[in-house]
């Protein structure tokens, strides 16, 4: 399995919901707060997504795999089927962003920290769905499909929304967020040289200019501040395959000596709007050992 695909397989298994306080969905912007209903949606639909993905991977689509996955799936759909439409649409959206811009961040880091980025398995997102919708398209038409394998398809199908969900991955693609993801890129390392900064008051300094970037996020609302967050994630990811020695932050990033009251007082506005960034500061490489 190369980076990307373990990043993936992490990343589910790690978002937890927000323990910050809790708002309804529809809340002004002004509250900062990431709901922790639409991270568990978020999860959700992650969940669908890495299922789905395996059964790319796979040579070819079989029986039992299609089967074991319908299973493993329907949880998932049956929380995201009780969202409003509009909502479940902003997820699935959300799930795609998430997936294309952390594999993009990755690629695009360990360039910059001089590592060879072996090329991904598969583009993530929506092009990973529009493969196995094609795949499936090829299996319903053709003639010497196996009716025990239709069945299966035909099933999942079925969970997913009918045959007409084949082609909707496709159309969501021309729709895909391709919002501010080069600039999230560039506050997550600006935040970690700041808040790793072994002089407190450089370290205060750096993080009250970026309380400018903190600001601009925070006006685009609650999804926007919900793929940051989960985009944190990705970047902490990131820092441990490539490594203490080969990108500039320490390990953690803030070791114990440094959470100084002064400078966790400066730190507290980004942890109450994006969460994500403190698990980010505790990056360490004894992360792979646990």
């Amino acid at each position: 399995m190369n980076r990307i695909a373990l990043i993936s397989v992490l990343l589910c298994s790690v978002l937890q919901p927000c323990v910050a306080h809790q708002k309804a969905e529809n809340a002004p912007c002004a509250e900062h707060i990431i709901n922790p209903s639409l991270t568990d949606a978020l999860n959700d639909a992650l969940g669908v997504y890495h299922e789905l993905r395996y059964l790319v991977l796979a040579d070819t689509l079989k029986t039992d795999a299609v089967q074991h996955a319908t299973e493993m799936i329907r949880p998932h759909c049956i929380r995201l089927a009780q969202l409003p439409p509009d909502t479940r649409q902003n997820v699935i959206m959300l799930a795609d962003a998430v997936l294309w811009q952390g594999q993009w961040m990755e690629a695009v880091y360990a360039g910059e920290c001089g590592i060879d980025f072996e090329a991904p398995e598969l583009d993530e997102g929506f092009e990973t769905l529009v493969l196995l919708s094609n795949e499936i398209q090829c299996i319903l038409v053709g003639t010497d499909t196996p009716p025990e394998l239709r069945q299966a398809v035909l099933q999942l199908l079925e969970l997913l929304g009918g045959e007409t969900a084949l082609q909707r991955p496709a159309q969501l693609l021309q729709q895909r967020w391709a919002k501010d993801y080069k600039t999230a890129l560039e506050f997550f390392k600006a935040f970690c040289a700041a808040a790793s900064r072994e002089n407190e008051q450089a370290s205060i300094d750096a993080l009250r200019e970026l309380h400018h970037s903190l600001q601009y996020f925070k006006t685009s609302g609650n999804w926007e501040m919900l793929r940051l967050n989960t985009l944190a994630e990705y970047f902490r990811l990131t820092l441990i395959y490539i490594g203490l020695y080969e990108h500039p932050f320490g390990s953690p990033i803030l070791p114990a000596e440094r959470c100084t009251p002064r400078r966790m007082h400066a730190l507290a506005p980004f942890f109450e709007s994006l969460p994500g960034l403190q698990k980010l500061l505790q990056t360490s490489l004894e992360y792979l050992h646990k």
